[in-house]
């Protein structure tokens, strides 16, 4: 078996590699400044609570970027009736009443539920088998 000597080949593949990596950089350095230099990318689009916006600096960065109407986080304002949750429990589904299961029984809406004192109403998004919690 005859023995490989690579010890003269490792500095020129390293030399190659860091050129290559180095074009690269260089290459996605112009990208990004390119990306910036474009028009701004949320103009003309809305931000409710749900973008959690809760600071100055949030505020400048979504204002930056070209946002219109950028309203403060759930903490800062509660808006009224603000959706707080959707998710695929389904307290319909648990109870047998789930208009997709074509069950028999009935029950007035809107159904809540109760925790620490408070009382968050539930909505109910069945074309997407969902139930959504309100605030």
């Amino acid at each position: 078996m005859k023995d490989l000597n690579l010890g003269n080949y490792i500095p020129e593949l390293a030399e190659k590699l860091n050129k290559v990596r180095e074009k690269r950089r260089l290459v996605l350095k112009q990208e990004r400044e390119n990306d910036n230099d474009s028009e701004k990318k949320l103009k003309g689009l809305r931000f409710d609570y749900r973008a959690n916006i809760s600071n100055n600096l949030a505020r400048e960065l979504y204002k930056s970027l070209g946002a219109d109407i950028i309203e403060d986080a759930f903490e800062i304002s509660a808006p009224t009736d603000a959706e707080l949750m959707r998710c695929k429990y389904c307290i319909k589904f648990e109870l047998g009443l789930c208009p997709n299961e074509k069950a028999s029984k009935r029950m007035s809406e809107p159904l809540f539920l109760e925790n620490n004192g408070k009382r968050y109403r539930l909505g109910f998004d069945c074309k997407n088998c969902e139930m959504v919690i309100f605030g």
